[in-house]
Formats: C-alpha cells, sequence, structure tokens
C-alpha cells in the first residue's frame, strides 16, 4: 500500500506569470473585478510537491554513472555479502552528555 496517494495536481506559477495569464483569459467585461485567490488547504503545497516529484514533472536531469566508479560500487556492494550481520555489536558507543 503506498503511503503518499499520487495525484495529479498543477505547479503553482510565479506570481507575475499567473497576473499576466487571468488577465489574458479574463473578458473585457471582467476585467475591472479581482479574481479571489484560492484559499490553500493545510498540506496542499506538500502534496503537490510530492505529486510532481512521484510523476517526473520536477524530476533532475540523469546522471551517468563512469564506468570505473560504478565498478567500485558494485565490488563493494557484492563484497557486503561476505560479512555476516552481527546479532549484536562488540562495542558501545560512548556519548558525552551536552545536557
Amino acid at each position: 500500500r503506498p503511503v503518499v496517494q499520487q495525484v495529479q495536481t498543477p505547479m503553482p506559477q510565479p506570481a507575475a506569470t499567473a497576473a499576466t495569464s487571468t488577465q489574458v483569459a479574463q473578458p473585457a467585461s471582467t476585467s475591472t473585478q479581482a479574481a479571489a485567490p484560492a484559499e490553500e488547504a493545510f498540506g496542499d503545497v506538500t502534496r503537490g510537491l510530492l505529486a510532481a516529484q512521484a510523476d517526473g514533472r520536477r524530476a533532475g536531469a540523469m546522471l551517468p554513472v563512469l564506468g570505473p566508479v560504478s565498478t567500485a560500487a558494485w565490488n563493494r556492494y557484492l563484497e557486503s555479502f561476505s560479512h555476516p550481520i552481527p546479532e549484536y555489536l562488540q562495542k558501545r558507543v560512548e556519548t558525552k552528555s551536552t545536557n
């Protein structure tokens, strides 16, 4: 079951772009009336950003991994299976309390 529900929501436009697009979209008779801004509910921005990340609208460019780097990472990954996972740690980490 997914933790985040994927929704299709448009990303908010910058104020200057939004103002010019509403002026162009409005008929001449209603241009004197100011459009009431939509009230944002709690979490709307977060849901919009998560949806944009999930569907790729705000995804970064794919970066290639060079051969030697990829080979070293793969070898480290494979080597990690040669060591058993300890049931407990032999040494305790000591911290100094600053309170």
